[in-house]
């Protein structure tokens, strides 16, 4: 991982054929070198959009749906919401990339045709979280 280039710029090197090959195109981008080498990209494909973060130097992915691009939630909670348990994370961007292209179909899935399904599931899940923390906050 480099923090001395911005993210944008690593992704383009250490990924080459992943934006074309998940129809991927460049919507934004941030670098602020001064701060640890944060960055960031959001990307956008006719399916959902995309947002890789780059922070402190770990790397992890965000997803939004098209109908929706505000509404940012981590790409393992989609996940997990989508197939009933939450898949391991790691915070690099090979890691990150890789846990995107195995399951973009599915995350185009959940945030396209079954996006209310996905969207309960997620609120379900968040809510079970709350009550557990505030269980354990209790004791």
């Amino acid at each position: 991982m480099r923090l001395d280039i911005p993210l944008k710029q690593e992704i383009s090197e250490s990924l080459p054929g992943l934006l074309e090959e998940l129809d991927l195109r460049i919507v934004e981008d941030q670098y602020l070198p001064e701060s640890f080498g944060n960055s960031y990209v959001t990307l956008q494909s006719p399916r959902l959009f995309v947002r890789f973060v780059r922070d402190r130097g770990q790397v992890w992915t965000e997803v939004a749906p098209v109908t929706a691009p505000t509404s940012w939630w981590p790409l393992g909670f989609v996940l997990e919401a989508i197939r009933g348990q939450l898949p391991e994370i790691q915070f690099d961007l090979i890691s990150a990339a890789r846990l995107l292209r195995d399951n973009f179909h599915e995350l185009a899935e959940g945030l396209g045709p079954k996006l209310a399904e996905t969207n309960r599931e997620i609120e379900r899940r968040s809510e079970e979280r709350l009550k557990a923390l505030a269980g354990s906050s209790r004791k």
